[in-house]
């Protein structure tokens, strides 16, 4: 399993989000997983969960999110996963091509 944090932002928008890609599981974790209902690939697995205080929502499907934000930036955390660092910023008003210059991290001032 890897896990990576991510800045997603959109218009006026700022969720800190972690993610955790079931990529490559050992055998715990398979069993586990298989035992859960989800199957192969596991390198399509890719659970995220916003990070704010109290209660926390986790999903793994991006069309279960009731946020465009949220549905558009965890199809690209899946499909981007290997090129994605941690702490990078998910611009979805430059993925819909709304902006043409993606936003830098808040992190940088």
């Amino acid at each position: 399993m890897d896990v990576k944090t991510f800045e997603i932002r959109d218009e006026a928008t700022f969720i800190p989000v972690v993610a955790v890609c079931c990529c490559d599981p050992n055998e715990a974790d398979q069993y586990l997983l298989d035992r859960a209902g989800y199957g192969f690939p596991f390198d399509q697995l890719v659970f995220v969960s916003k990070i704010s205080g109290g209660f926390c929502q986790m999903q793994f499907e991006p069309h279960d999110w009731n946020s465009n934000t949220m549905t558009v930036a965890h199809k690209h955390i899946i499909d981007m996963w290997e090129t994605l660092n941690s702490g990078d910023v998910i611009d979805v008003e430059f993925l819909l091509d709304k902006t043409e210059v993606a936003k830098t991290s808040e992190r940088h001032g």
